[in-house]
């Protein structure tokens, strides 16, 4: 809605298959503006099922979406804003761009596929990190392309960010953007008397390259101020 209300359209392409609950979407959530790419499931994340699920969405993305241009049914894009995982619909984005014109941002949600590294059965990080880095040789270089291609990059926190130059996002402009409420919506905000308990939740994922220190930093700033703070983890 405030993407229509400054005056764009937006079309979101995504698969048939939700990756949370591993079923297909239903035609019911597709629309003139939600488009389904329709493609075979996964059951496990880790799978080579997944691998050609993503693989095999690209493809389909790129062919509808030419499809549509050529008929006139949507004009050109003038912006494709990719998210990573899955790092094929980069591919296909870029060609895109090369037929139609446009734009490529994209959008780090995962470090995908060095977050593989996890679970390598191998006794250390430091063997673990060696040996993704030659089994997944072929997915680094595609996210080198990615990153180094784009034309600009977003992340939803500096860590990821960081995590991208790594890998070649260089003089891009891109932009950390938080998830989290809108603190700016006055329902959002509430005053709180003094000696209340202050109860907040952490709702997320816990790894490393989430950006942790700062939840912790506002807890003490708060508690440093006298107020009482409880948190909780889910």
């Amino acid at each position: 809605l405030a993407i229509e209300a400054m005056g764009h359209r937006c079309i979101w392409w995504t698969s048939s298959w939700d990756h949370a609950s591993k079923s297909e979407r239903e035609e019911a959530e597709q629309s003139s503006d939600i488009r389904l790419l329709k493609v075979p499931g996964y059951a496990s994340n880790i799978s080579f099922a997944r691998l050609r699920n993503h693989r095999l969405l690209a493809e389909v993305y790129e062919r509808e979406v030419g499809s549509a241009v050529k008929s006139g049914a949507l004009p050109p894009p003038d912006l494709q804003l990719i998210t990573i995982p899955p790092l094929e619909t980069t591919k296909a984005a870029f060609s895109i761009r090369e037929q139609h014109g446009g734009l490529v941002v994209i959008d780090v949600m995962d470090r995908w596929p060095d977050t593989f590294f996890q679970v390598l059965p191998l006794p250390s990080k430091k063997l673990r990190a060696i040996a993704g880095e030659f089994i997944f040789m072929s997915y680094r270089k595609m996210l080198r392309q990615a990153l180094k291609g784009c034309d600009a990059g977003t992340a939803q926190s500096t860590s990821f960010i960081e995590w991208a130059e790594s890998y070649g996002l260089g003089d891009q402009p891109h932009h950390v953007c938080y998830l989290g409420a809108d603190l700016l919506d006055e329902a959002q905000v509430r005053a709180f008397a003094e000696g209340e308990t202050l109860r907040l939740a952490y709702i997320g994922a816990m790894g490393t390259s989430y950006d942790l220190e700062t939840v912790f930093y506002a807890l003490r700033q708060l508690v440093q101020k006298g107020r009482k703070v409880f948190l909780d983890v889910a």
